[in-house]
């Protein structure tokens, strides 16, 4: 055989083979030297989780409370918060302490609403003016607060103030004296 038929073999054997691909392996809009891209789209990765909170004033309504990392934002005097997320939790809790970061007795309600959560928080009486007070949310037990895809997210506080002069604490009735 002489070098002009060797060459046509070879040639012959390369068209061959190169017909004999499947169409997963050749792809004819692909840079030849170009690695192979995954063939399904990916999905856009899940939001941040995001919490917007809202106070319920007697004479307004509710009014959006403007949360931000350099100040605290003032509000009027409240009975009720509205916390909601873009996000459907899950292992959470959410509580409001007061400046000296005791958690208040509260009367509260959850409920899923368009992909994510409302929580309702009713306060037995208004919050005393003058003071600070921060919402928590955190992970109900575990070291991680989970969305429903079970992806974790850092614990939330947000902290505000109620407008006015510093009131004085309410008093709690005084505990009765035993008699020996």
């Amino acid at each position: 055989m002489n070098s002009g038929s060797l060459v046509l073999v070879v040639a012959l054997l390369c068209v061959g083979a190169c017909r004999g691909r499947s169409p997963q392996t050749s792809r004819p809009d692909a840079a030849p030297d170009a690695p192979f891209a995954s063939e399904a789209p990916s999905a856009p990765p899940p939001p941040d989780l995001r919490i917007f909170v809202s106070a319920e004033v007697a004479d307004a309504g509710p009014v959006p409370i403007p949360f931000s990392s350099e100040s605290r934002p003032e509000i009027p005097p409240i009975q009720a918060l509205v916390l909601e997320t873009n996000l459907p939790l899950q292992n959470y809790r959410v509580r409001v302490f007061d400046e000296a970061d005791r958690a208040l007795v509260s009367d509260d309600e959850a409920e899923d609403a368009d992909g994510g959560l409302r929580y309702r928080i009713q306060f037995p009486e208004p919050l005393a003016t003058g003071h600070r007070f921060a919402v928590v949310v955190d992970a109900q037990t575990g070291p991680e607060l989970l969305d429903a895809l079970g992806r974790s997210h850092d614990d939330v506080r947000l902290e505000f103030r109620i407008a006015g002069e510093k009131e004085k604490p309410r008093s709690r009735p005084p505990k009765a004296r035993r008699r020996r």
